[in-house]
């Protein structure tokens, strides 16, 4: 029935609305507090593609894309106040009184998922738990006439999965229930020997993973605790181990965070409303029509020709409510976008998708386009325009090749072998990806992202951590160029997350980096590529996606896909490949050569470089990065595997090279920096043969950060 009601509606905005048609809900979200909201739009599936949605069951619904929606907080108006009769509280001047919270931990519902059903069978007739489970109607009443009661005894408020999603309803609960202390209650508090208080619950969350509301804004932890659904046995040794302090401080974090989840009319600063407008804000996206539909067409429309702007601006919301077992609202934001911003990102594809001599494929299914060297994208930059006569194809200096194998465990990358032709590019010409606005979009999104959130010398960033072998700060030292052959792994990533191994070369603002990346979120795959990036004035991109690096190589391109790569375990094959970059003498361009025959695959103009890099780098690194959403699992480093320090489980990073002037020069003065301890870095030292200087980093993740 809901699926024809939405349908209905959706068809009916179409034809009142013209602005809907010309985006098919792009410039449109979305609310809907149950699941029942996800399956009523199962006839408008564009709705679904296109518009933000906000739910409040993220994490179990197929459809939801976190970086493009968003989760919501359930919403919770308290019935009557408790009273003196039915509360055992002490006197107070305040309504809600002081509540001796007697009960170590509170949960009642269906048991519809093998986490309830544990947490009955384990803790239901346990001293400090008060469990109930609801199997008939009738139960059901019977347990909520008390179930006030039980919250407001209750220290912390357990809310388990269920069947399809965690229970929203009992984080707003544990939110909810409660009231701010005045200073007499303080005082009396501080004179009662018994346990006992006001505040709010503290929501145990009993689930392996959730999308917590707001959480790229705060600190789950310090209001909530986190309890893996295979720790159920352990739930009371959990809770009864966190020190009194330590909850007290949890309790008063509830109350400062509390405003933030509370809907008022008119809206108030800070309030959910603008927490959510918040979220919108950040996760608003660039879809429109080029040609406007028909306003009976309700069929999905290509991405590609859809995407409009960078920046949207939320005009107006019309709120419609659906009581459908509970709460459901939706909204509907339309978005003004500017002709300017279109015509830059037109502008900015033009230049991308140069006129190809020939166009080749890789295995993968990844398309190039063969240009001509002197049309790539490099040189629209306004420092290069009229230097081209000045570039040329080889550095003054002569890269070394590697003079050893090791054929043991390592099998070193062909770049050829990923192209159907077997050869790359025609001479002449050099292979740059093809790409659409879509491409174009989430590299300026990701790059964003990246430099946004990068800060070598602090883990207080939030998302971010690094296990990485550094230079150390010395005024005497000029380097002109860093070497690394890692292994070639996998991790598992997610959505918005990304784990890269990487050299960097740095100075003042200044700075390149090369190596390999897992990047959902530029290539909506979780395929390990090769990478460069960029950061040099206006300049800030991933691989070619702004000017100044120009491309030399026929045969490799700078964003790869290596297959088959390392498994991890002693009887897992090994993958390697080495990357230098290295400043030419004259006139001063970083030369970057990928491969253990050095094969120069580009060069960065010294033009482009205004802070530093136009001379010498005063920073190396090598190592390994990842990033993710603030609050979530952080991703797997290196090999994804936990770190045991042992080259055949954990990924490595050998033959580390530093150049001065001369191009050679020994590696010293260097340090490890690991930020948090969900990740490691063992340096070995230089080993001699093959793997010369040496060593091992990396991590499953699991980190929640700041």
């Amino acid at each position: 029935m809901q699926e024809k009601v939405i349908k209905t509606y959706v068809k009916s905005l179409t034809l009142r609305y013209p602005y809907w048609n010309m985006t098919l809900g792009a410039d449109h979200f979305f609310v809907s507090c149950h699941d029942v909201g996800s399956r009523a739009t199962e006839e408008v599936p564009f709705l679904l593609k296109n518009a933000i949605r906000l739910v409040c069951s993220p994490s179990y619904d197929s459809n939801y894309i976190p970086q493009k929606d968003v989760a919501l907080p359930q919403i919770l108006e308290l019935s009557v106040p408790p009273t003196a009769k039915s509360r055992p509280f002490l006197p107070s001047s305040d309504y809600c009184g002081e509540y001796r919270r007697t009960k170590l931990g509170f949960w009642a519902g269906f048991p519809n998922s093998d986490v309830r059903k544990n947490l009955r069978i384990f803790w239901k007739d346990v001293s400090g738990f008060d469990i109930h489970t609801v199997d008939k109607r009738a139960e059901r009443a019977a347990v909520l006439s008390a179930y006030e009661q039980e919250l407001y005894e209750s220290k912390f408020c357990i809310c388990p999965r269920g069947e399809t999603q965690v229970d929203g309803v009992c984080l707003a609960e544990s939110m909810a229930f409660g009231c701010v202390p005045d200073s007499k209650m303080e005082e009396r508090m501080s004179k009662s020997p018994q346990p006992f208080g006001c505040l709010s619950d503290s929501a145990v969350i009993l689930s392996d993973y959730y999308d917590l509301p707001f959480h790229d804004v705060f600190d789950w932890n310090k209001f909530s605790v986190m309890v893996k659904e295979n720790d159920f046995p352990r739930l009371k040794q959990i809770l009864e181990g966190i020190p009194a302090e330590t909850f007290e401080q949890m309790r008063q974090n509830v109350l400062q965070v509390r405003k933030h989840f509370k809907w008022n009319s008119p809206p108030v600063k800070d309030d959910e409303f603008h927490m959510v407008m918040y979220e919108l804000w950040k996760r608003r996206h660039i879809i429109r029509l080029q040609t406007k539909a028909k306003s009976s067409d309700l069929s999905p429309i290509p991405l590609e020709t859809m995407v409009r702007s960078m920046t949207i601006r939320i005009t107006q919301a019309i709120l419609c409510l659906l009581c459908l077992l509970s709460r459901n609202i939706e909204v509907e934001a339309g978005r003004q976008l500017s002709r300017e911003e279109d015509l830059e990102l037109e502008k900015q594809l033009k230049l991308m998708n140069k006129p190809a001599v020939k166009t080749i494929k890789t295995i993968y299914g990844d398309i190039y386009n063969c240009v001509d060297f002197y049309q790539q994208p490099a040189f629209d930059h306004p420092l290069l325009k009229n230097h081209t006569s000045e570039f040329k194809a080889r550095p003054s200096f002569t890269p070394k090749e590697s003079n050893t194998t090791y054929k043991d465990h390592s099998t070193i990358f062909n770049p050829r072998n990923i192209w159907l032709n077997k050869k790359g590019c025609p001479i002449g010409t050099v292979p740059i990806r093809k790409t659409t606005k879509d491409d174009l979009i989430r590299a300026k999104l990701a790059a964003e992202i990246y430099s946004s959130k990068f800060n070598p010398q602090s883990g207080e960033t939030p998302g971010l951590h690094l296990a990485i072998l550094r230079t150390q700060p010395d005024p005497i030292k000029k380097y002109y160029g860093g070497g690394m052959s890692p292994a070639i792994y996998n991790p598992p990533v997610q959505n918005s997350q990304s784990s890269y191994a990487r050299m960097k070369i740095k100075n003042g603002a200044d700075y390149i980096e090369a190596g390999w990346m897992v990047n959902p979120t530029i290539y909506k795959d979780n395929q390990t590529r090769s990478y460069i990036y960029t950061n040099a004035g206006a300049s800030q991109c991933f691989n070619l996606y702004c000017s100044g690096f120009v491309h030399v190589s026929t045969v490799i391109p700078v964003d790869a896909v290596y297959v088959p790569v390392s498994e991890p375990g002693p009887e897992g094959k090994k993958y390697i490949d080495k990357f230098k970059i290295e400043r030419d003498d004259i006139p001063g361009n970083w030369y970057l050569t990928i491969g253990f025959n050095d094969t120069i695959v580009g060069f960065w103009n010294y033009r482009i470089f205004k802070t530093g890099l136009n001379n010498f780098a005063t920073y190396i690194d090598w190592g390994g990065q990842v990033y993710g959403p603030p609050n979530l699992p952080s991703p797997g480093m290196g090999s994804g595997e936990k770190f045991v320090q042992d080259m055949t489980y954990n990924a490595y990073c050998c033959q580390l090279t530093v150049a001065n002037q001369t191009h050679s020069m020994d590696l010293e003065g260097v340090e490890e920096y690991v930020d948090v301890d969900a990740y490691s870095l063992r340096d070995y030292g230089n080993i001699g043969g093959f793997f010369r200087r040496y060593f091992l980093y990396g991590g499953s993740g699991g980190y929640i950060g700041n």
